[in-house]
Formats: structure tokens, sequence, C-alpha cells
């Protein structure tokens, strides 16, 4: 197989792997537009969320943001190309008042006090994968981990079976803040503080060769760990956030 052949072969794959994504994204919001539309119970505020959800959907359908192209030069005149996945995570899915922004980068949580989830695009079985997460806004607390891609949505990932992560903004003098191992609270599990602020940024390391995640504090430099149970929650995985409070802002670091 030529150079050529292989990148096209590759281009090809790629494209089809984001037709596939992207119907599975289409179908799921037009579950909710139909849902939405029965119990004639929706509002501007949905319909503005669809809308953007929509256009989110158009740009990548134009432009797909995880395929890249990469040039080598083998000799003076032979340059080989090749074809990339790129894992650029962006938020996608959402269960309750939350809408994602700027391409998926942005997720703000809506007017109401309410646990909500938001999912990741990407799907992880291999390799490990750095995520940087920017706290915007916190006014109490939030969590983020990682769910199997699965188990459904819901509007506490720890509610979607036997998930992985940390919640911060918890912290007390008294209290550790939560940890969810395999879907179960544990205070301070791995010494896990919590002591994470509104504008800081917590980086998730998903490490698919070993079977753990990991979190870590950019400004303390402290890292905490969890090994996960591939048989309760097995790949791919999908990274996740959960949003509480009204006006909570978080972006993810491209």
């Amino acid at each position: 197989m030529t150079l050529a052949e292989q990148a096209c072969k590759d281009v090809i794959r790629l494209l089809n792997d984001n037709k596939q994504h992207t119907k599975e994204r289409i179908q799921d919001l037009g579950v909710e537009l139909r849902q939405g539309q029965e119990a004639n119970n929706y509002i501007e505020l949905d319909l503005d969320k669809w809308m953007k959800r929509i256009k989110q959907l158009k740009e990548d359908m134009v432009a797909p943001a995880n395929i890249i192209m990469e040039e080598h030069t083998q000799s003076s005149w032979i340059q080989k190309i090749k074809i990339l996945q790129k894992l650029t995570e962006r938020f996608d899915k959402v269960y309750g008042d939350v809408t994602v922004e700027h391409r998926g980068t942005v997720a703000v949580h809506g007017g109401v006090n309410k646990d909500a989830e938001i999912r990741g695009r990407n799907l992880y079985s291999s390799g490990i994968h750095n995520i940087r997460l920017h706290i915007d806004k916190m006014s109490g607390y939030l969590s983020f981990g990682i769910s199997s891609s699965t188990t459904p949505i819901q509007k506490e990932f720890y509610a979607s079976g036997p998930s992985y992560g940390w919640v911060v903004g918890w912290h007390t003098t008294t209290l550790r803040s939560p940890v969810y191992v395999n879907g179960v609270q544990s205070l301070g599990y791995g010494d896990w503080d919590g002591d994470i602020r509104e504008n800081e940024t917590v980086e998730l390391i998903l490490n698919c060769d070993e079977n753990k995640i990991q979190c870590l504090n950019q400004r303390t430099k402290e890292k905490y760990e969890l090994q996960v149970d591939v048989t309760s929650c097995p790949y791919p995985w999908q990274f996740h956030v959960t949003l509480r409070y009204a006006g909570d802002r978080v972006h993810i670091c491209i």
C-alpha cells in the first residue's frame, strides 16, 4: 500500500467514526426535542440550549476538530503524510440545566441550584490522556471524573453506576471531601482534601494502560490516584463533570 493510499484509508476511517458519533449525538438531541414537544413544558432557555447544540453539530460536521495531518520529510524528494486522530476533549452530552458553549470547551450551569452532569465527547480505551479543567466560577462544590460510556448519563455522575471521581469545594476543617470509588462515596479517600478553588486548574489523567485515573492539583502539585475496576466500569471511559450551583462555569483548557 502506498503512502497516499494509507493516508486516504486513515481519513476514511476517521470520517466514518465521526459520522457514527455525530449520528448518535443527533439521535440524542432528537429524543430531547420530541420529549420537550410532547410534554409541552419547554422554555426559552431550553430552545436556546438546543439551538446551540445544533450549531455545534453543524460546525463539527464541516470541520472535525479531532483529525490532524502530520507531514514528515523522509528525504529530499519523499514526503510522508500521516493522518492522526487528535483526542482533543470537548463537552458533549448534558443532563440537566447546563449549556455547552465555545465549540464544546465551556460548560455553564443555568439558573436553578440542582445537580447536572456533562459528559466529554471522547471515548478512552488505551493510552494515557490528560484533561486540564479550569474552574471559572464555583459557588459551592462540583465534581469530575470518569464513567463507562456504556452507562447512561444522569444528573449526578455517581448515580450513573460504578463511576470514579473527586469532589472539590467541599473541604472544611472537620470534613474531608468526598471521593467516588466504584460509585460509592468515601470521605477523604487517598488523603483527598478537595482543596481546589475558583479560578484554578485541575488536571485529570486517564491511564488506560494501568486501569487508573489521577488528579493533579496545579497549585499545590499534589497528585491523587484511583484504581479503576474495569469489570464494573469497563472501557471505553468518558470524562464527566457535575455542576450544581446557578452560574457555575468550567472550561477545558485546549
